[in-house]
């Protein structure tokens, strides 16, 4: 791609519908680093009859944003997951092992607000049946 070309844009706002400040200053740190960047993303998402499944695949981002303590991408995550099929039993399976492998200090941290953000998300979009406190 040349320095002129913006087509790194349009790939990113069909995967995303965005092009996300963070992305623009990776790109503009370095294009390489956003190019590759922005195929890996494209590989781990795309569909394969014998991959995850995409609500699979947020499940696996939630459970890793709640590790590392972030929440507003472990939030984000949740939202994709739920638009993908991801179940309300799903959740609680893996924010009850989070708690788990994390123990309550651990888990105040993040999976609590996650786990209000599934009753949240559920309640707004009136899917399934609301998770119990």
């Amino acid at each position: 791609m040349s320095a002129g070309d913006e087509s790194w844009m349009a790939e990113w706002e069909r995967m995303t519908g965005k092009v996300s400040d963070v992305v623009k200053d990776i790109r503009a740190m370095s294009p390489a680093a956003e190019e590759s960047y922005r195929k890996l993303r494209s590989w781990i998402y795309e569909e394969r009859s014998d991959g995850l499944t995409r609500a699979e695949k947020e499940l696996v981002m939630i459970v890793m944003n709640v590790s590392l303590n972030r929440k507003d991408a472990a939030i984000r995550h949740l939202k994709h997951g739920l638009k993908h099929g991801l179940t309300l039993t799903q959740m609680r399976e893996v924010m009850s092992m989070l708690f788990l492998f994390q123990g309550v200090g651990g888990f105040l941290e993040t999976g609590q607000s996650v786990w209000q953000a599934v009753n949240e998300t559920l309640a707004e979009s009136a899917v399934g049946e609301s998770p119990k406190r």
